[in-house]
């Protein structure tokens, strides 16, 4: 009898790219040798490198190596200077001339990094990078990290939000891995094909862990559900509204289980949705108008746009983060919205009140924003001016 087994080929590969390897906790993948490299080749052209006193480690306890070319006929080795060895380390800066592998800025990055050189009894150089990179992941990043399986994810999912409605989403564990790698816990985290929304949840996690100030950015097309799909059974019209109803549960499920020490805790998001402009297309030919399109061009904004809407594009205008601080208050009967305490003072209400606008003034923000048709006519428009620079006078007005 025989026995035939079928092995189902099922590995999907993590790329990932570093834009400055000093700046993260991955190094970049070194070779892993029991044995030393050498530091030269045949083909390559003569170089001088300096080796600093304690870099190198000689076979030799203590004593001097007069300068002078080493080695044989076809592999010299010249020593620019005396060698002084003291406990088995160069005690003095020494260059070496030879067809080196690398350059002087190479072999200083390389020595920062612990990395280890030997010199022979015939004063060959060599580098071990045997443990060099103890930070480089393995082959397979699997529970041998503390990653877990996408089966195991989607089943952590269907508990979370009640509902199998997305297959084979990333696990919070893999995202953990990969963005730990990254030791800045203020890091602003960008997912474009965000799903289910693993990565807020991750990010939620890893400020939770160690107290950071990690920020995300999800963006993700609104790709309707199937009628068919478990998703849509569940409510889900869009992979948007499974990945925002995600985010909340695990939030809220993160704050409840960190306990007291998630008090400080960030787990709120804001959902923006891309649109066109919200200002209504103005420009026609002089030829084209007549009487009638006067009317419509009395206001110069869409009228289904809400005010947030307009509050939005303002401060990508101006330069304020979309996660920034808003609050909503009601001034003289008109709604007002203040950006970041006084980065942006904001009333998009009509025929906006001499009161209204005095006590927007009094906050001293960085700019003042208002509809063109929150003033009746161009003398309160004028009077508004008149009012902030008589209040706050570096406050700059904007009108839509």
């Amino acid at each position: 009898h025989f026995l035939t087994l079928v092995f189902k080929k099922n590995i999907e590969y993590v790329v990932c790219y570093e834009k400055n390897r000093d700046n993260v906790k991955y190094k970049g993948v070194q070779k892993n040798s029991a044995s030393n490299d050498p530091f030269t080749k045949p083909q390559n052209s003569i170089k001088i490198l300096k080796f600093p006193a304690g870099s190198i480690h000689t076979t030799l306890n203590d004593g001097v190596y007069k300068k002078g070319v080493y080695g044989t006929e076809r592999f010299p080795n010249e020593l620019l200077n005396d060698l002084i060895v003291e406990n088995g380390l160069n005690k003095n800066d020494v260059e070496f001339s030879n067809k080196f592998i690398w350059t002087q800025d190479t072999l200083n990055h390389n020595l920062k990094e612990n990395l280890r050189v030997d010199l022979s009894r015939q004063l060959v150089l060599s580098y071990k990078k045997s443990n060099y990179n103890p930070e480089c992941p393995p082959n397979f990043i699997d529970a041998s990290v503390g990653v877990d399986t996408t089966e195991n994810a989607g089943a952590y999912l269907e508990t979370l939000i009640g509902s199998k409605s997305f297959d084979y989403p990333k696990p919070v564990s893999l995202m953990n891995y990969l963005l730990k790698f990254k030791d800045d816990k203020d890091a602003i985290i960008l997912d474009f094909f965000s799903g289910s929304g693993t990565t807020a949840e991750s990010v939620f996690s890893l400020n939770s862990q160690d107290h950071g100030k990690r920020k995300f950015i999800l963006v993700q097309i609104p790709e309707a559900c199937s009628e068919n799909s478990k998703a849509y059974e569940a409510g889900y019209k869009t992979i948007c509204d499974l990945g925002e109803d995600r985010i909340k549960k695990a939030g809220k499920k993160i704050k409840e289980e960190a306990g007291i020490s998630a008090v400080d805790l960030d787990v709120g998001f804001r959902v923006l949705k891309l649109d066109s402009s919200n200002m209504t297309d103005v420009y026609y030919n002089p030829n084209s108008m007549d009487q009638s399109l006067l009317d419509m061009l009395v206001g110069n904004v869409k009228e289904d746009r809400t005010p947030l809407d307009l509050l939005f594009q303002v401060m990508l205008e101006l330069g304020v983060e979309l996660s920034a601080k808003i609050e909503e208050r009601t001034i003289a009967g008109k709604k007002c919205f203040v950006v970041n305490d006084n980065d942006i003072v904001a009333c998009f209400d009509n025929n906006v009140t001499d009161e209204t606008i005095k006590e927007l003034a009094k906050i001293n923000s960085l700019y003042a924003v208002f509809k063109d048709s929150s003033f009746t006519n161009d003398s309160s428009n004028i009077n508004c001016e008149q009012i902030f620079k008589s209040v706050s006078p570096s406050t700059i007005i904007k009108v839509i």
